[in-house]
């Protein structure tokens, strides 16, 4: 069925996908091969985002109601696609977006993917919104960039700033030169 879409010079692309199709038929909920299920899916994902494959070729080998009868294999693709994300270049990225897509409304939980993926795969697949992008970069540049103001003057002269002040003044005068002297600042702290 997906190999009449491609071109006859992509054997390797066929075999991708032919991997990836028989992983899927032959998992089971008992039986699930995590790494070659995973290795095959991120062979799939780098021919996608390469251009070596169309949206229609792994649509055709997508299998939905295998991949809702593996949750494993949900968690799995999320952490792939999690993985591509990462490796690809901003050219990929935008190439790889529509997979994604196509996955968050095929059987993978777009919750599981706000979970693991970042913001700007997010927001290129269009299953977060933009609004919802630009109000995260506000508050995160907000909780980063804002400073915590103390008035020491009007601190008590308790806690840390009396430390500080028994600290500096032993500094200051070298009055406290032997190790008896220590349990005599720890009283005077107290």
């Amino acid at each position: 069925i997906f190999f009449s879409v491609m071109e006859a010079g992509q054997e390797d692309c066929q075999q991708c996908l032919q991997d990836f199709a028989n992983v899927c038929r032959k998992s089971t909920p008992d039986k699930f091969d995590c790494v070659t299920f995973r290795d095959s899916f991120h062979r799939v994902c780098c021919e996608f985002a390469a251009g070596s494959l169309t949206l229609e070729n792994v649509t055709a080998a997508w299998d939905k109601e295998q991949i809702q009868k593996l949750p494993l294999a949900r968690v799995v693709v999320v952490d792939t696609l999690w993985a591509c994300g990462t490796q690809f270049t901003d050219e990929e990225k935008k190439t790889f977006a529509p997979l994604v897509k196509y996955l968050g409304e095929n059987g993978i939980s777009t919750d599981l993917m706000q979970e693991r993926l970042d913001l700007e795969m997010l927001t290129a697949s269009a299953i977060v919104d933009t609004r919802f992008s630009k109000a995260f970069n506000k508050y995160s540049t907000q909780k980063q960039y804002s400073q915590c103001k103390f008035n020491l003057f009007r601190e008590a002269n308790e806690g840390y700033s009396k430390l500080l002040l028994e600290l500096v003044e032993v500094h200051t005068t070298r009055k406290f030169k032997t190790s008896p002297d220590v349990d005599l600042i720890i009283r005077k702290i107290q």
